[in-house]
């Protein structure tokens, strides 16, 4: 059956070399290691369609994702994620040998397509076959290094970009050719990864003090955490589910939501002024509120997997004020507003299902069983 969407190859580069370097059996598990943690934030909507020795090639349809901004913060937790693992890799083992001294050696590179392709069933297996399956492979011999001098990047795609409309996200990455027999030129862009992972291990974790806890709500949601994300988090979304007349956002990051990003949340004569003040994709999100009589409560919303789709967990600190005083205030008449908050997340939770479940019968979301067919596959 011929479908469109986008196909991800992730490659681990220098392997070779560092396999003929090294002790195999070490080198082999160094490499399962990092493949193992690059496989496990590949998740639905994304399918893993094959291992391919140090790669990995995935694949989803194009009614499986719901905003631009996911897809780049896909491709960049994807790297932070191999980062971190080849981190701790060098610094945790005390292992002498080659192998694990030339760990740090070893880095990635990604490419993202966006075109047509047919999966069929060839002795009981999936197959992906078609020109643009043969193109994003043929892009893993590229000149990316030697033109641009990014060791460890992102290559997407105009074809990907266009589908996207990153637009403006493209703005920091780096125009780029190709050009193969058979196939003509192929134009994109080059986004540095070692940029992104640089930025977030100088980002500050804010995650609501759980001493100082003021409430929690909690709501299973029928899809996996990138399309949870999604519908807690883009704009659009977010006014439905808060059931708010219109929010307007303000502070993007290079035309992407972050933190410093504010929304000001419209209720009728009533506004509310939101700010993200820790922003982790597909994990969790932190906002600080601007309440009623000047004061502020902080709000973490956190995605956690679970069996059959994803847990969305709310939890608000104490309300806080403007001093000591003011704040001891604010918590002596803060029982309505706490129940107005807790009645209003609840509510959000059952519109966000319903959201979900319309879109999944316009086939507009994941459909039943994908999330147990991407972990099994």
């Amino acid at each position: 059956m011929r479908q469109k969407g986008y196909l991800i190859i992730v490659d681990i580069t220098g392997y070779t070399k560092f396999l003929t370097q090294t002790e195999l059996e070490h080198a082999e598990d160094i490499l399962k290691c990092l493949l193992e943690a690059l496989m496990e934030r590949i998740q639905p909507p994304w399918v893993i369609h094959e291992l391919e020795g140090d790669a990995i090639f995935a694949y989803t349809l194009d009614d499986r994702i719901l905003q631009r901004q996911t897809l780049l913060e896909t491709i960049e937790n994807l790297y932070c994620a191999f980062a971190l693992t080849r981190e701790h890799i060098h610094h945790n083992s005390n292992c002498p040998c080659k192998a694990c001294e030339l760990a740090p050696s070893l880095d990635l590179k990604i490419v993202v397509h966006h075109g047509s392709f047919i999966l069929s069933n060839i002795g009981g297996r999936e197959k992906l076959t078609g020109p643009d399956v043969v193109l994003i492979h043929r892009l893993l011999k590229n000149r990316v290094i030697k033109t641009t001098g990014i060791q460890a990047y992102a290559f997407f795609t105009e074809a990907c970009a266009e589908a996207m409309s990153l637009g403006e996200l493209t703005a920091e990455m780096k125009p780029h050719s190709e050009t193969y027999e058979h196939l003509g030129e192929v134009n994109g862009f080059v986004h540095d990864l070692s940029a992104v992972w640089a930025r977030e291990k100088e980002k500050r974790r804010v995650y609501v003090d759980m001493e100082d806890l003021w409430f929690e709500i909690h709501v299973d949601l029928p899809v996996p955490p990138a399309l949870a994300w999604d519908y807690v988090n883009a704009p659009e979304n977010r006014r439905r589910w808060t059931q708010a007349d219109r929010i307007t956002v303000e502070g993007l990051s290079g035309g992407r939501i972050d933190v410093g990003t504010g929304l000001h949340c419209a209720h009728g004569k009533q506004s509310i002024k939101e700010t993200i003040v820790d922003w982790r994709p597909f994990d969790y999100m932190t906002m600080d509120s601007v309440l009623p009589l000047k004061g502020g409560v902080r709000i973490t919303s956190q995605l956690t997997p679970i069996d059959g789709g994803t847990r969305l967990s709310w939890y608000a600190d104490r309300p806080t004020g403007q001093n000591a005083i003011h704040t001891f205030l604010l918590r002596l008449i803060f029982a309505p507003i706490k129940r107005m908050l807790t009645g209003k997340l609840k509510e959000g939770g059952d519109i966000i299902r319903a959201m979900i479940e319309a879109d999944r019968a316009g086939g507009q979301a994941v459909p039943e069983g994908m999330v147990e067919m991407a972990q099994s596959g």
